[in-house]
């Protein structure tokens, strides 16, 4: 009896010592949008449409301090005109072929300011490139399309072997009439040891 309890212990030590993954450090720069004003420093803000009318479109803007997520500062994304658009906010990082990766960051659409309607959805996604910038993969989080509180954005996978670099961004993207405002903080690209 006493043996099968110690054994039974000593498993249950080396379990929980074995992790699924062991996480680098988070490899994007100024994560946290703190350096800069908008865009944050080490970071590309871009939108477009589909009909090419100014009047169509997503506008970034810096947060006031008070609803970041963590620290004093985060990034915002809202909707204008009718037509289809997409926006986001960008950053271009060197990554190791064939490791596992976790891509994360935390995303709000308060529900009493400009909820997502009509197909708005925001999400994060991790765009890997090839030595001549081709692009070799896709990675995309579950989308948020409703109103939320801050909610984590998660997605994992495996960088791909021709993979030279990603392009991690948190994205916007609404079909006509989509309305939604929304913030984003604390993005996290990890790749593993």
């Amino acid at each position: 009896m006493a043996r099968n309890i110690l054994c039974i212990f000593i498993t249950a030590l080396l379990l929980s010592c074995v992790t699924p993954e062991s996480y680098a450090a988070n490899i994007l720069l100024n994560a946290g949008f703190e350096a800069g004003d908008f865009p944050p420093a080490d970071w590309a803000d871009w939108s477009g449409s589909a009909s090419d009318d100014p009047k169509d479109g997503v506008a970034g803007f810096p947060a006031p301090k008070e609803m970041a997520y963590e620290g004093s500062k985060c990034v915002g994304k809202i909707f204008y005109g009718e037509g289809e658009r997409w926006g986001g906010i960008s950053q271009t990082v060197d990554v190791t072929p064939s490791k596992a990766f976790e891509a994360s960051g935390w995303v709000l659409n308060k529900r009493n300011d400009v909820p997502l309607k009509n197909d708005a959805k925001a999400y994060i996604e991790v765009k890997f490139l090839d030595a001549l910038e081709n692009e070799v993969k896709i990675a995309k989080s579950n989308s948020i399309t409703q109103s939320t509180n801050w909610t984590k954005l998660v997605v994992r996978g495996l960088v791909p072997r021709d993979a030279k670099k990603a392009v991690f961004s948190f994205v916007i993207t609404g079909g006509k009439k989509s309305t939604g405002k929304v913030l984003f903080d604390e993005p996290s690209l990890n790749i593993s040891d």
